[in-house]
């Protein structure tokens, strides 16, 4: 099983979307199904808190079931237990390693490592950009960001798995 960890600032806008996201968007890749795992934190979460209303709204226009999400701040437990942690923009890499420095060569920006963009891409080409607090079609427009990225990530990962079955 791989577990994905989506990482954003606050764990209630972008990262619970790619969360849920991925919850439906592996059904499209049967090969993954039941082999991958998608989970969510924040660098700097409220812990409990739910997920944005606009991230709510733009998941259920978008026709992806909205999730009981409750905030999660990064530990380094969380940490370890993922395989791959993506974050939505390069100032998270950063995040990340300072929470927990053991984990630096798994942290990837989403976009990034879905374009097979590995570690820290250093130009800001691959960040999805914080919807906190703007219109919902802001929100929207992330969303499908996100949902192209992971469809991306998950053809990446099934390529990688298949790969990996041949040897």
């Amino acid at each position: 099983m791989i577990t994905v960890l989506f990482v954003c600032t606050g764990n209630s806008c972008r990262s619970p979307m790619a969360e849920a996201v991925m919850d439906e968007l592996v059904d499209d890749y049967p090969s993954m199904k039941g082999h991958v795992r998608a989970d969510s934190a924040g660098t700097m979460a409220c812990e409990g808190a739910s997920i944005a209303e606009n991230s709510q709204e733009a998941l259920f226009r978008r026709g992806f079931a909205v999730p009981r999400h409750k905030a999660r701040q990064l530990t380094p437990d969380l940490a370890d237990e993922a395989d791959l942690i993506l974050t939505m923009d390069e100032q998270h890499i950063e995040e990340v390693v300072a929470i927990c420095p053991e984990a630096a060569d798994k942290v990837h920006t989403l976009k990034g490592y879905a374009a097979h963009v590995d570690g820290f891409p250093g130009d800001g080409e691959y960040d999805i950009e914080d919807p906190f607090r703007q219109p919902l079609e802001v929100y929207v427009e992330v969303l499908d960001e996100i949902r192209s990225a992971i469809r991306q990530l998950l053809g990446r990962l099934d390529q990688e798995r298949m790969q990996e079955a041949q040897r």
